[in-house]
């Protein structure tokens, strides 16, 4: 009998992760019950425990979701709006495929493109180097004086920091430089005159892993499926 392990937010009613014996229990019971199906609220995990779910998913036969963020969409959307220059600012990319996908989108769009300039910066540790992060900043805006800027974030948490940066910095996203990022967080709205943003269609999401591990304990035992969801380009007053 396949056995299945389900973690999901109590919102709608079901068992939170730390009712399971917390993080590093539960990654090992899944390690070891050859569980059939997996549904993670990520933000009860830590940065180090998401790293293993890759390696982790390899050895689990079943339907894996994925969110596919149409990276090419909102770089065409800045390169048309004519932004000239654009750094793609990232965490740590070690053992994160969808932060590692997007960078090597990004180059490779760049590198598509005439008269472009294009730079990726990786920041190990943004909460203690912000320093480092400042000077990445300040050394793209001076070597690309003159022309149309933007700064890519690869998700809200970088987001956050950079714009914090560019505060400290001095910098109006909107006016002196574009921002615009892979996440949407709940703030990007009202953060100064808004931040552009990509928007997960975490609904579909979650409706189909839950359909999906369904029909797993259903007994369907297809072979592994991913599903792609392109994310929705909420324009806001920081690329204008």
């Amino acid at each position: 009998m396949a056995r299945d392990i389900i973690i999901v937010s109590s919102a709608y009613g079901y068992e939170k992760i730390q009712q399971l014996g917390g993080q590093s229990e539960v990654l090992g019971i899944v390690k070891k019950s050859g569980a059939e199906g997996i549904e993670i609220r990520r933000e009860l995990f830590s940065e180090q425990d998401l790293q293993t779910l890759p390696q982790l998913s390899e050895k689990i036969k079943s339907s894996q979701l994925s969110c596919f963020y149409s990276v090419p969409y909102p770089l065409n959307y800045l390169i048309d709006s004519g932004f000239e220059a654009i750094i793609f600012i990232t965490e740590s990319l070690t053992g994160v495929g969808t932060r590692q996908e997007r960078v090597n989108t990004f180059k490779k769009i760049v590198k598509q493109q005439k008269g472009i300039v294009g730079e990726v910066v990786e920041i190990e540790d943004m909460n203690q180097q912000t320093e480092l992060l400042d000077q990445h900043i300040v050394s793209f805006c001076q070597k690309c004086r003159g022309m149309r800027k933007a700064i890519v974030t690869v998700n809200g948490s970088v987001t956050l920091h950079v714009s914090l940066a560019l505060k400290r910095l001095n910098i109006i996203w909107g006016k002196d430089i574009g921002l615009l990022s892979f996440d949407d967080p709940v703030w990007a709205s009202v953060a100064g005159v808004g931040i552009t943003t990509l928007r997960q269609p975490t609904y579909k999401i979650g409706y189909s892993s839950f359909e999906m591990l369904h029909r797993r304990m259903q007994g369907d035992h297809s072979e592994a499926k991913e599903y792609l969801y392109p994310g929705e380009l909420i324009i806001r007053d920081s690329t204008n």
